[in-house]
């Protein structure tokens, strides 16, 4: 039997890359397009995990861009690359896109509390993120009804304990920071941890592990891009 010719053998790995190429090149046609963060304001790059009464999720990437009392947009991924979940939040309320469900849900904060079962407003969003809350004086300051403060402290060993009261439903959050006492003077944190007690449903707890924090100097408008073929939840 003739064997191939080299020559042939050479062009069957030429076609199958190049219909490799085209293959990715669809998927990246098809890929919803990322969100166009606002480029002002602070830039946090964190490591999350997430948990509640029936999942645990590790080692998921953060980016998230918070324009002080305007929005925050927020990009989570996985470890190994594609994003799952996209978020804008604003004073009026929150907006996700699900690319696991691929699905879109926008709605007020009495909405989510549907969902979640607890009261959300942008300004505790805003203050937990940003370490806003950090020092008695200030959490008091920074807190906007329903939300009261119940107690505060600090150790010795760099660690903040938080807890505030929903007075309306008597869900608690339990709010630890991980730093030193220098940054936590200055509204920063190596570490967040958040625990939330609603009233009536399940609780989860989110940490988040701060890699990086920048300042971004350069303002545009931002847009948030929704796949068309998503469906509304």
């Amino acid at each position: 039997m003739k064997r191939p010719a080299w020559t042939d053998i050479s062009s069957k790995i030429r076609a199958l890359t190049i219909l490799a190429l085209l293959q990715a090149c669809s998927q990246l046609l098809h890929r919803p397009a990322a969100p166009l963060f606002l480029q002002s304001g602070t830039q946090l790059f964190a490591s999350l995990v997430y948990r509640d009464h029936s999942r645990t999720f590790k080692k998921l990437r953060a980016r998230i861009v918070v324009l002080e009392g305007t929005s925050i947009q927020f990009s989570i991924r996985t470890p190994w690359g594609p994003e799952v979940l996209r978020g804008r939040i604003t004073p009026e309320g929150l907006e996700i896109v699900n690319h696991t469900q691929r699905t879109h849900w926008a709605g007020s904060y009495a909405d989510a509390q549907r969902y979640q079962g607890c009261l959300w407003n942008y300004d505790l969003i805003e203050s937990m993120l940003l370490g806003k809350l950090l020092g008695k004086n200030q959490s008091k300051d920074m807190l906007t009804a329903p939300w009261q403060l119940l107690d505060i402290s600090v150790s010795a060993g760099g660690v903040s304990q938080i807890i505030l009261d929903n007075g309306r439903d008597d869900t608690r959050l339990h709010l630890c920071y991980e730093g030193t006492r220098k940054q936590f003077q200055d509204k920063a944190y190596e570490r967040m941890t958040l625990a939330c007690y609603p009233a009536t449903g399940d609780g989860f707890t989110l940490t988040m592990i701060l890699k990086k924090r920048s300042q971004l100097a350069n303002r545009s408008s931002g847009r948030f891009v929704v796949p068309s073929h998503y469906e509304k939840t």
